[in-house]
């Protein structure tokens, strides 16, 4: 036989069971947030129990919380509606923390762990969707329990828990029987005479005319993996939601003097000029789809080693301006 325990009541809460989105019809929840000192205190990290100090200033951030799910109770709403009632148990210090809060920490913080807990667990015990977001579940006022009048003292429900050691023991194996038993050889699956598959399937590379000789495979560069708008350039690579939290600093698209300069006014100022090429305003990425090319950029010193060889001093010599 196991213990009884009898919860003391601390808030209750009204959700629904969800059905494909909708709430079910009579399908009214209400988990009661009680307290019993047969739970076990909160445990830090390293498996310890943490005492009233380190709740007061700490809270519950990184602490693994006991909790106990009493059987749930057919009840009736308000209407006369069929619903249920389901007591979840903490420790006492968690719930007198939740109803009151401490100097460091308000009482929504210990609601909310206690809650978003709670309802996962029962939603696991009962084998059914129930609503858990906590803007959508209604903290119920002036009510500390629902499914009354109870069975005790307190005005609760109490239910039979058992510990570790009062679980029922495994049956008692049969010493005649062999641990290993052998079930003979399996008999060999005949294989069917399938032709062997090819390592590399017939496709791509094996169409040597779909494309000219001289014409390229990606003339403007692939778009694997970059999303429109704005294929070919790199800061583009960068997902919207980072592009509309801060401003860009594309260093490739800049020279050295104008890097510096950049650098600079951050560290003077904590802010950049985004009137500066290379620069890109929060929200706003590059306007052409190709890339800015400036020396910081992989491809600088190779388009200027193109520009030095197409420079012919003779013909800049006939177009400079007679004196």
């Amino acid at each position: 036989m196991g213990s009884m325990l009898t919860p003391i009541a601390g808030f209750s809460v009204k959700t629904h069971k969800t059905a494909a989105g909708a709430y079910e019809r009579g399908g009214k929840v209400f988990v009661n947030i009680c307290g019993c000192d047969v739970v076990e205190r909160a445990q830090g990290t390293t498996g310890l129990k943490v005492d009233d100090d380190h709740l007061d200033n700490r809270g519950l951030t990184n602490l693994q919380i006991p909790l106990l799910v009493g059987p749930p109770r057919a009840m009736e709403d308000s209407s006369g509606n069929p619903a249920t009632a389901v007591d979840v148990v903490y420790h006492p210090s968690l719930v007198a923390r939740a109803l009151k809060g401490t100097p460091q920490h308000p009482a929504r913080h210990f609601v909310g762990y206690l809650l978003d807990l709670a309802l996962k667990n029962v939603e696991e015990d009962l084998s059914v969707k129930i609503e858990r977001d906590l803007s959508k579940v209604k903290i119920l006022p002036n009510c500390r329990y629902k499914g009354s009048p109870g069975q005790n003292a307190n005005n609760t429900y109490s239910f039979e828990v058992f510990s570790r050691e009062q679980a029922a023991p495994e049956p008692p194996k049969d010493p005649s029987k062999p641990k290993i038993q052998v079930v003979g050889e399996m008999p060999a699956k005949p294989k069917a005479n399938k032709p062997a598959k090819p390592i590399i399937r017939k496709g791509f590379f094996d169409r040597p005319n779909k494309f000219a000789e001289d014409e390229e495979l990606y003339p403007e560069g692939s778009a694997e993996g970059i999303p429109e708008p704005g294929r070919g350039n790199s800061v583009n690579m960068l997902p919207e939601h980072i592009k509309n939290k801060c401003h860009i600093v594309d260093t490739g698209a800049m020279d050295s003097s104008s890097l510096l300069e950049t650098m600079k006014l951050y560290a003077d100022t904590g802010s950049v000029n985004i009137e500066q090429k290379g620069v890109y305003k929060q929200g706003v990425g590059p306007k052409c789809d190709k890339p800015e090319i400036g020396t910081g950029h992989p491809d600088y010193y190779k388009k200027k080693a193109e520009e030095d060889a197409k420079w012919n001093p003779q013909k800049e010599k006939k177009e400079a301006p007679a004196a």
